[in-house]
């Protein structure tokens, strides 16, 4: 199966028509069709965005040029060693997969409080993956009521007013939408869902919210 027979294929399993492929690319429909036909081969950087959004719909691309949409499940993390693995399964997940990592609180010393020891280390590998790919940013959303004194030089950082707000932290990355409370017994409690539709609709709430936010200097 050639790239453009690929792509048709992975669009099929979304029920995704030509144009709405073409508007997420940027791209006109006679482009996307004559990719999916072979007759232009599509640049890497086209390529790797290709990727990118299909994986973030759920869609892989296997090495033996098939296409596969990954199992639609919850998994539920629970306390200090529940928030090391949801940590382990954020980076693989964009390691994997790059993208945009979005965040609605808590602030780093909260994660600082809960992870312990391993914050450290997940802070260390999340700055070499973002800083070292182009495909990649991170944007956290903060509580203007509730400004952190520790901002990671990785993220973009803005500011709403607490009305936005509530105890419950969401985080959106490779097709996932997270949500989590530090208010349980044990604390955390994450609920992670595999499940890209529900990550998209998050996504574009969030940006929306983003463009009306208040731009955070890093410390």
């Amino acid at each position: 199966m050639h790239i453009g027979r690929q792509i048709s294929a992975a669009r099929g399993l979304l029920l995704w028509n030509v144009s709405e492929l073409a508007e997420q690319l940027g791209l006109t429909n006679d482009v996307v069709k004559k990719i999916e036909s072979g007759s232009v081969r599509p640049q890497p950087g086209t390529l790797q965005e290709i990727r990118k959004i299909f994986g973030e719909n759920g869609v892989e691309f296997t090495e033996e040029s098939g296409v596969y949409l990954r199992p639609q499940t919850v998994a539920v993390y629970k306390g200090q060693k529940g928030l090391w693995d949801f940590s382990d399964n954020l980076y693989s997940v964009l390691a994997k997969q790059g993208g945009i990592f979005l965040q609605t609180g808590p602030v780093e010393e909260t994660f600082m409080q809960y992870m312990g020891e391993y914050y450290d280390i997940h802070n260390e590998r999340m700055k070499s993956l973002i800083s070292s790919r182009k495909d990649m940013k991170g944007y956290h959303l903060l509580n203007s009521a509730t400004m952190p004194d520790v901002r990671l030089d990785y993220l973009e950082y803005r500011s709403m007013t607490q009305d936005f707000f509530t105890d419950v932290s969401f985080y959106s990355y490779g097709g996932r939408l997270a949500i989590a409370s530090f208010r349980t017994e044990p604390a955390p409690t994450i609920v992670v869902h595999n499940i890209p539709s529900i990550a998209t609709a998050y996504r574009k709430q969030f940006m929306l919210l983003w463009d009306q936010a208040v731009p955070v200097n890093n410390r």
